[in-house]
C-alpha cells in the first residue's frame, strides 16, 4: 500500500517523532538503566 503524505505538512512534526523516535521506548530504558544501577549498588552493600 501506497502513503500519501503532504511533505509541509510532514515537515511540521519534531524530527525525533517523525524518525520513528518513541518516548515510551527512552523512558524504558532510563528505568532499565536505574534498576541496574539500583541492583548493582545493593549488591555491592551500599544503602539504597
Amino acid at each position: 500500500m501506497m502513503q500519501i503524505t503532504d511533505l509541509q505538512k510532514e515537515q511540521k512534526i519534531t524530527p525525533l517523532l517523525r524518525l520513528g523516535f518513541r518516548p515510551f521506548f527512552l523512558s524504558g530504558a532510563v528505568c532499565g538503566d536505574l534498576a541496574l544501577m539500583l541492583m548493582s549498588a545493593r549488591k555491592d552493600g551500599r544503602p539504597g
